[in-house]
């Protein structure tokens, strides 16, 4: 059932807010890595028509990736290898007398994404460690949780997430989409009530594309001075943060990346980071 039960010490599990944290106690949910080779992120689908036995042969971005023999008749092709990001799937189509077909077909695929009609989904009860590494068995705040994420198409996933402790307690929204020109948007929105900091808010906005020669992504997050997570103590959050990068690779180039965030804390000025990376192949083993 792809199921996995732990008791003891773990991590809870974090949708696109949120932190997780160290604790001990009970944690049951989804374990899809119990099946080796189940892709839960959305397959693209080919269907064709072959008029007679054919050999067909299935190419990911120019590079065969998969041979079949179909019979005549209507085929669909929906057992894809593992794909992430965008590109184009090519179907060559040979029957016995040499005669091609070719279907084309471009493709988005992201880890972020749910297959349609997938569940994913865990459930945490235990109480919150503290001074990990420095303190055996040091327990505090007791609390509940759960996140449950649902693949309501092939290009949209919905998630949902809930916490109830002692002193904090706080719940969450958050969507995944697949939008045009083959870029993923993701928003969520959290809400906080805290016994002593009271209540709080947190909105998330962001956009990834990856393709074979370009990519980028942009995000942003917000937060009110009185929002808490669990196991965040009195710890106030992070004020806003912004974040962009690009990177660009082609086998004659190499491959170069560009980013930069800024975070700002309540209190305190805002702190910019640069990065710039250049790699490339040299000779055969370098």
């Amino acid at each position: 059932r792809n199921l996995t039960l732990r008791l003891g010490d773990t991590t809870t599990r974090t949708g696109l807010t949120g932190r997780g944290i160290f604790f001990g106690g009970v944690q049951i949910g989804r374990n899809f890595g119990l099946t080796p080779g189940f892709l839960t992120q959305p397959i693209p689908v080919i269907t064709g028509t072959s008029s007679a036995p054919s050999t067909v042969e299935l190419f990911i971005n120019d590079a065969l990736r998969q041979t079949s023999s179909v019979p005549a008749g209507p085929f669909t092709i929906d057992n894809f290898p593992l794909l992430t990001g965008s590109g184009q799937a090519r179907v060559v189509v040979r029957d016995v007398l040499g005669r091609e077909t070719v279907l084309s077909q471009s493709f988005f695929s992201h880890e972020s994404l749910l297959e349609a009609g997938l569940h994913d989904w865990s459930v945490e009860i235990g109480a919150v460690r503290q001074n990990l590494g420095t303190r055996n068995a040091d327990y505090g705040e007791r609390f509940i949780s759960g996140l449950w994420r649902y693949g309501a198409t092939k290009a949209m996933t919905l998630e949902t997430r809930g916490e109830w402790g002692e002193n904090t307690r706080g719940g969450s929204l958050g969507l995944s989409v697949a939008l045009p020109g083959q870029t993923l948007g993701q928003a969520a929105v959290s809400v906080s009530d805290d016994r002593t900091a009271g209540r709080g808010h947190q909105w998330l906005l962001g956009l990834e594309h990856s393709s074979l020669l370009h990519g980028f992504s942009v995000r942003a997050e917000a937060a009110s001075e009185r929002y808490r997570w669990l196991g965040g103590g009195s710890t106030p959050p992070q004020k806003q943060l912004f974040a962009a990068s690009y990177s660009y690779s082609s086998e004659g180039f190499g491959a170069l990346g560009l980013g930069w965030a800024r975070a700002e804390s309540w209190g305190q000025l805002p702190l910019d980071s640069y990065s710039l990376n250049y790699s490339r192949r040299v000779g055969t083993r370098g």
